[in-house]
């Protein structure tokens, strides 16, 4: 598995965790550490986590979701539509976004 993390400058010594979580394979350009290059290990999972505290506030409208009066069943259900302009996604607190693509 290969798991890439990106953080503003003022989070990069909470990466510190990681490295006791996951493990830390050092420099990832030789190769060695590229998992990539490991066939017989490689499980074909990689990953990418993206600290970004400045989305925390982010609009509804602004990430494109549907007004209510537009939205299907399922979104309204789901929150995943707005009624203000001003509706914070997720209430305004920390989210996770998963992205797969047709074959997971």
């Amino acid at each position: 598995m290969e798991i890439r993390f990106i953080a503003p400058g003022s989070l990069v010594s909470n990466l510190d965790f990681v490295e006791s979580i996951f493990g830390n394979g050092g420099d990832p350009y030789l190769p060695e550490n590229d998992a990539g290059l490991d066939a017989a290990h490689w499980t074909g999972h990689t990953g990418c986590v993206v600290l970004a505290p400045h989305l925390v506030g982010i609009r509804k409208k602004a990430l494109g979701l549907p007004h209510a009066g537009e939205a299907t069943q399922r979104q309204r259900r789901d929150g995943m539509c707005w009624t203000d302009e001003d509706e914070p996604y997720n209430g305004g607190r920390a989210f996770k976004v998963a992205c797969r693509d047709a074959r997971a």
